[in-house]
């Protein structure tokens, strides 16, 4: 069996009781993917997964032997990924290490030439991608780079949370530690602000999980005390009845059990009265903080060259108006530095929006 390491490393917030931490979600999807297949649950064996911030040493001088190190790569990570897969290959110079995620920039090849320690990277989506990889190591013939054009079908996908053991391990093995975690009942958006990868990396369409997914993997949520969940969908609130089904389930579900304590989302772009309702049903039973309405900028020649097509301001006049009707807390963003965008042009804006 090959010995495999997965890394999604987060930071700490809070110490002793108030320990809290982010389960590795992603990397957990993708390995749930790829060991549903015989070649690799029959050839790689998860050794551990590293999910906090540790200190190199400790966490090498537990490595086994490793075979190939899968790395999900965040800005927050960033520096400390790279450093502790540069001291793994000096101790493993024979390790195959991998890196996916935001992170790696998509002219891959720079990426490698900068970061020689790399074998290999995984542009966009990887669970497809990492089960050829897996495959052509078998065959002792990886690629440096992996990057399947076409979507990852998600019916039938698994469940990092009910298909695989990797969460549920870490949450066992830490019972003092409070949990937070993202969970997906879509993927992907239907915009193309250049400022933002989501759009382009999945055709700016929209796919659904399968309902019966979400659900079970809520009920896990709530069964294991999970205090803290991101719905890491692009625009939640799109489908208004299925999101509005899916809040339904949940707000039940928190009432009776009470898990999990606090539900983000990231809603849906263009909100309307309908989103707000959705959002009213999160307030009502404590989930939820309140609304961001995303604004961007408030000039109209840098929405165009960022491709955002915003809501118009009378729009944004009127949900705020029924925000504050319906003591519904909103929040609203500004990117400061956006092409186009002058001093002036931004305060402009900060005090348009602030009217």
């Amino acid at each position: 069996m090959k010995n495999v390491y997965l890394f999604q490393v987060n930071y700490q917030m809070g110490h002793g009781q108030y320990t809290s931490l982010w389960l590795p979600y992603s990397v957990a999807s993708i390995w749930a993917y790829v060991e549903q297949f015989d070649e690799i649950k029959n050839n790689f064996h998860v050794k551990d997964c590293i999910f906090k911030r540790e200190e190199f040493k400790d966490v090498i001088d537990r490595m086994e032997d490793p075979d190939v190190c899968l790395f999900s790569h965040y800005l927050w990570n960033d520096n400390y990924n790279l450093e502790l897969a540069k001291l793994i290959k000096e101790r493993w110079p024979n390790v195959h290490i991998v890196f996916g995620g935001p992170q790696v920039d998509e002219t891959a090849s720079n990426f490698l030439l900068v970061n020689p320690h790399v074998d290999t990277v995984v542009i966009n989506e990887g669970e497809v991608s990492l089960h050829t990889l897996l495959q052509d190591y078998l065959e002792d013939d990886v690629k440096p780079i992996y990057h399947v054009a076409r979507r990852v079908k998600l019916e039938g996908l698994p469940s990092p949370f009910t298909d695989s053991n990797i969460l549920q391990k870490i949450v066992d093995e830490n019972p003092a530690t409070k949990w937070a975690t993202c969970i997906e009942t879509n993927r992907g958006c239907p915009f193309k602000c250049s400022f933002c990868d989501w759009g382009s990396l999945t055709q700016s369409k929209i796919t659904k999980f399968d309902l019966d997914k979400v659900y079970k993997e809520w009920d896990w949520i709530v069964n294991n005390g999970i205090e803290y969940v991101h719905i890491a969908d692009a625009n939640f609130g799109v489908f208004k009845d299925r999101d509005m089904e899916v809040t339904e389930s949940l707000v039940s579900l928190q009432k009776e059990y009470g898990y999990p304590k606090v539900v983000d989302a990231t809603w849906y772009k263009n909100s309307s009265e309908d989103v707000l309702k959705i959002v009213k049903k999160f307030i009502s039973s404590g989930l939820n903080r309140g609304i961001t309405l995303s604004v961007q900028s408030m000039d109209m020649d840098v929405l165009e060259e960022i491709k955002r097509r915003n809501m118009e301001f009378s729009n944004l006049k009127e949900i705020f108006d029924i925000c504050n009707k319906e003591q519904i807390p909103s929040y609203t963003e500004l990117i400061l530095g956006l092409p186009l965008e002058t001093f002036d042009s931004w305060c402009k804006g900060l005090c348009d929006v602030i009217e």
